[in-house]
Parts: structure tokens; sequence; C-alpha cells
């Protein structure tokens, strides 16, 4: 079982497993009792932990400096920007696969055929 000082004691690792780290948080966070805990304290939780993260320092340097009234300024609000970063992610390398692919020549088919051609009329 969990507790929101696991949730405050997990460090992010780095930014090449940062879907490794939202894992963790959420399966931290499932166990942790939100309800009691202010929305703001979770939102600085998470904002404390993807402050050291190279790929999330733009969306996380917006996030600190909106108005503390901003009604953007939330967990919400930081937790779609992660899973935004992670989708374009995806898309990227998902389109290089395919770039890839067709760069590479295909392969010669594996069939009965007669040989050199002889025979074929």
């Amino acid at each position: 079982m969990y507790s929101l000082e696991d949730l405050s004691l997990m460090q992010f690792t780095n930014d090449r497993n940062i879907e490794g780290f939202l894992n963790k948080w959420d399966e931290i966070l499932a166990c942790v009792d939100i309800a009691k805990t202010e929305p703001a304290t979770l939102a600085q939780m998470f904002q404390q932990k993807l402050k050291q993260s190279t790929v999330m320092a733009t969306e996380v340097t917006h996030w600190r400096r909106l108005d503390a009234n901003d009604p953007n300024k939330t967990y919400e609000w930081l937790r779609r920007a992660v899973e935004t970063c992670l989708r374009l992610d995806r898309e990227d390398r998902n389109q290089e696969n395919l770039q890839d692919a067709k760069r590479q020549p295909a392969a010669p088919g594996k069939g009965k055929g007669k040989g050199k051609g002889k025979g074929k009329w």
C-alpha cells in the first residue's frame, strides 16, 4: 500500500523513460486517497518531478508562469501535457519506422519458378 509520502519521494528517472515514470506515478496515485489532498498540492508535486525533464521543460515553464488563479494551472493540464508528449513521440517513431521500411529494397520473392526465364513462352 502506498501513501502520499511515497508519491512525494518518487524520483523522476530520465527523459527516455517518461512513460515508465508516469506508470509508476499512476500506480502510487491509485493507492492514495486523493480526495484528502488539495488539487494544488498534487499539481505542485507533479510539476516538481517534471522540472527535471528537458523534454517537458517548455510545458513546465509555461505552467509555472501561469497566474495562481488561471484555470489551466492544474494537475490535469500538466498530465495532458505529458500524455501529449508521449503521443507525439510515438507518432514520430511510427512515422520514422514507416519511412525506414519504404527505403529498404524489397527482398526477392521465393517461388517455384523455372529458373532464369527459360521455357516461359
